[in-house]
């Protein structure tokens, strides 16, 4: 995979000023960031579950849930419900609807049940009363919709094919959760080929058109057989590494916060970014030059990731 193809593969995530950047420093010089091969495998995975499968489940579970808001409105009136007449239950599975996550009732009314307002609005809403409610911060099935909650909307909602949710809670235990542990000793090259043949087997299982799922393959295939070589890469000027490491250092001050001081898999990645950033600062030290590609993923681990363990992993 080319250089210039992994960047703008995470443009999107990228702020304006911070692609510009990108895209007009460039040099000629060649370096290598010494990071252990576990290391760099477990950045690769990273990769792969945010910038390749994540878009992908966006897509996929919406019209699923939309088609199933569409027919409870039908049959329960789920968008005109009140406090004293609403679905509790949803039978064909049984679950107890969580409408603390929903209309921002946990913040308006704490543990008050009785003030909730239980009126599914739209789809959004409706997956969201099959989730915990730290996990259903998002406002659409878009950017701020994480992995963690795309997998639990499948693995809790029945009109997902059974075969995709058993799928889902393998991805899930095997190797999100597992990722996001940071344990990069974990990710041998065993388990790095496996998980990556676990990934194409969940997209087959998705039964999306043929053209979608051959491009998700072929990105997904792309980073299995070429994401650790891009620590060898271009390296960038100093004002864009002043930023990078302006965005791993705001990383290390969100610490700070009660919430995430509690959550020991964010301090895991935590640590995994510093190393990254010393290494950097090393590189700029013996050679005066910076890795772009490396100083990408810090940017991308910041992006993603902030948002992410500031809830309990799941």
């Amino acid at each position: 995979m080319a250089v210039h193809s992994i960047i703008s593969s995470l443009h999107p995530i990228l702020p304006q000023n911070i692609q510009g950047q990108i895209q007009s420093t460039t040099s000629s010089s060649t370096g290598t960031l010494d990071l252990d091969d576990d290391v760099k495998r477990w950045v690769v995975i990273g990769l792969c579950l945010h910038n390749v499968l994540t878009p992908a489940l966006r897509i996929y579970v919406s019209p699923i849930v939309t088609q199933m808001y569409n027919s409870l409105v039908s049959t329960d009136h789920i968008n005109t419900q009140t406090s004293h007449s609403y679905l509790r239950i949803y039978l064909p599975t049984k679950t107890k609807l969580n409408y603390e996550a929903i209309n921002n009732n946990k913040f308006l009314h704490g543990g008050q049940a009785w003030k909730y307002d239980r009126c599914v609005k739209n789809p959004i809403d409706l997956s969201k009363l099959f989730l915990q409610t730290h996990m259903a911060q998002y406002i659409a099935f878009d950017s701020t919709c994480d992995l963690s909650a795309l997998l639990a909307i499948i693995i809790n909602i029945d009109q997902f094919p059974l075969a995709v949710q058993k799928e889902a809670n393998e991805v899930r235990t095997s190797i999100r959760n597992c990722w996001a542990h940071c344990n990069v000793m974990q990710w041998t090259p065993a388990k790095f080929v496996a998980s990556f043949q676990l990934l194409e087997s969940f997209i087959k299982k998705m039964g999306v058109n043929a053209t979608e799922e051959n491009r998700i393959l072929g990105d997904i295939h792309n980073w299995k057989l070429n994401g650790t070589n891009f620590m060898n890469i271009s390296m960038l000027g100093a004002e864009l590494v002043s930023e990078i490491q302006t965005a791993t250092r705001a990383l290390t001050e969100c610490s700070q916060d009660d919430f995430i001081e509690t959550d020991s898999n964010f301090h895991r990645l935590q640590k995994q970014l510093i190393k990254i950033e010393k290494k950097i600062e090393e590189l700029k030290t013996n050679t005066g030059k910076w890795l772009m590609e490396i100083g990408t993923v810090c940017w991308f681990f910041y992006y993603c990731f902030r948002n992410e363990h500031r809830a309990k992993p799941i």
